[in-house]
């Protein structure tokens, strides 16, 4: 049974609604029920007859139910996530968390009567593999970045697996994302009101797991305390791995962020499966009323006539005429000013070739215009990314720059989904994002961006003239190399060994002295649960600066 009716559950036994046999979540249509009936005042309910007080009692049940199942898998990934990620954002544990993760989505799916739908299992790799990078770099915006990455896929998992997402476009795939995570925000009381209702039926049955259930877990801990520390007393390894995990976690300092974490944990996991679970299937996809193409052809064919120019005009000059600069005009200006044009362009012509293939009737002409135009941003984006080249080139490397890169590549691979599409009327344009960003997106999480910024702007001898200098003098180039994260420590030491530079000279460099402040790099050996690649070798390779006498 995939599905409960309402109208035909009224003479289910509760006893029948908890057998394993019935492992099938109630329908969006009973929570739309539910909330109709929850509406009304309770006293108004009994007045209204038997059958009303019947289906309040299902409802109860219903809620009953949904606790029974989400409780004790959201309650353990809580654990899991807290343990993982508290006050470590960039550890080892991360993968462990995303597993985690993973695992809940997929057995809550299966718990309710579905198999996860061609392409989970994609999105589920992508998610395992860009957590590895995370304890593999301390680059911030490489961190941010996959996390959102994290997300976008996690929500993309579930919407695919709850609601028939096959005639979705791109559009509607970030809208409905969008509504998921607001509702999910506004489900915040449900864990609640299900518990309520859960621990109020007179089900012998029920209460008799819950009770040892919350009694094992009161007693675990304790046990798992006491046995640890016996067991630390008897062996010194062990006692250093349980002192370190008892230090970084169990302080008193940090119970309330742990009792945060935990809350966070559990009521998102329990709101997000509960809101998709129940709303994702009312999700319904309207054929747009198409528009006569005689309108568009006419504006696109003469945007394509004066792109076509454009294109002329970068294919003969800047292609073709070794990227001469008009005179006056310097490097920065150029590639400043026509970089940021061009990339906005790229993006409106990419976004207007989809409106126009869902909201304008099938024309012949009109596609043959629409590659033209898809032609032209081709070179818009050629232009663009010789344009931040050339300023590379003069200005060097910034995690900015190497960022701006990687978003032409991707709207590069993006314009070959957008090519098909308009060859190919059913081609599913969503589906080709998720696996083309997925795969741009993988080889940025582990560019190691920093060790390659720091190398290539360090050999740079126009604007890096030597690894001596004094802090009041360092100018913008040393400054921006000492900010850079742990990452950079390979090609830093590199620089040294290539320069002759020898160690003593090395740690007295004001601009080294400060990159390894920046970073805490200190010698010390990084923690087991913290534990991240990164900072680890960089404090194994980079020799230490002495600490300053404030005194002397």
């Amino acid at each position: 049974m995939d599905e409960y009716d309402v109208n035909n559950i009224t003479g289910t036994r509760s006893e029948d609604i908890y057998t394993e046999s019935a492992m099938t979540m109630p329908t969006a249509a009973q929570s739309a029920a539910e909330q109709s009936v929850s509406a009304q005042p309770s006293a108004e309910t009994a007045q209204a007859g038997p059958a009303a007080a019947d289906a309040e009692r299902q409802l109860e049940l219903n809620r009953s139910w949904n606790f029974r199942l989400l409780a004790l898998p959201c309650a353990i990934y809580a654990l899991v996530f807290t343990f993982c990620m508290f006050k470590n954002w960039s550890g080892v544990l991360t993968p462990v968390w995303i597993g985690s993760l993973v695992f809940l989505v997929a057995y809550l799916t299966q718990k309710t009567g579905k198999q996860l739908k061609k392409g989970s299992v994609f999105m589920m790799t992508v998610m395992l593999i860009i957590s590895v990078s995370c304890f593999c770099t301390a680059n911030e915006l490489v961190l941010f970045s996959n996390y959102v990455a994290e997300f976008l896929l996690l929500m993309t998992l579930l919407l695919h697996n709850y609601a028939d997402d096959s005639k979705w476009d791109l559009a509607q795939l970030f809208g409905e994302i969008v509504i998921v995570s607001a509702g999910s925000i506004t489900k915040v009381i449900t864990p609640f009101s299900d518990g309520g209702s859960y621990f109020s039926l007179s089900d012998k049955e029920k209460k008799s797991k819950a009770g040892p259930i919350l009694a094992g877990i009161l007693i675990a801990i304790p046990t798992c305390i006491v046995l640890g520390l016996i067991l630390a007393s008897a062996d010194a390894v062990f006692e250093n791995i349980f002192a370190r995990l008892f230090v970084e976690i169990i302080q008193w300092q940090n119970i309330l962020g742990i009792l945060f974490m935990l809350a966070f944990g559990f009521i998102s996991a329990y709101c997000g499966m509960r809101h998709v679970r129940d709303e994702a299937p009312l999700i319904t996809v309207k054929e747009p009323k198409r528009a006569e193409p005689v309108a568009a052809i006419t504006v696109t064919s003469v945007v394509a006539l004066l792109y076509l120019v454009f294109s002329a005009v970068q294919i003969l000059y800047l292609f073709i005429g070794g990227f001469e600069l008009p005179e006056g005009i310097s490097y920065a200006e150029y590639a400043r000013r026509g970089f940021f044009q061009l990339l906005i362009v790229s993006v409106l012509n990419l976004a207007v070739v989809l409106i126009l293939k869902k909201r304008i009737e099938k024309s012949r002409v009109l596609n043959a215009i629409l590659l033209v135009i898809c032609f032209c941003t081709y070179v818009m984006i050629a232009s663009s990314a010789i344009r931040m080249i050339m300023y590379i080139q003069v200005y060097n490397l910034t995690m900015y720059r190497i960022s701006v890169l990687f978003a032409l590549l991707t709207l590069a691979v993006l314009l070959i989904g957008v090519i098909i599409l308009v060859l190919k009327d059913d081609f599913s344009f969503r589906r080709f994002c998720v696996i083309a960003v997925s795969i741009v997106y993988i080889p940025f999480a582990f560019l190691n961006a920093d060790a390659r910024i720091a190398r290539f702007n360090l050999a740079n001898d126009n604007v890096i003239k030597g690894a001596v200098s004094t802090r009041s003098q360092y100018g913008y180039d040393y400054y921006y190399i000492s900010s850079l994260s742990t990452d950079a420590a390979p090609a830093i030491l590199e620089y040294f060994e290539n320069s002759g530079i020898p160690e003593n000279e090395m740690v007295d460099t004001d601009w080294y002295i400060e990159y390894c402040r920046n970073n805490g790099i200190d010698g010390n050996s990084v923690g087991i649960r913290t534990f991240n690649v990164s900072e680890y070798r960089a404090n194994r390779i980079l020799a230490i600066p002495e600490e300053e006498d404030p005194f002397t």
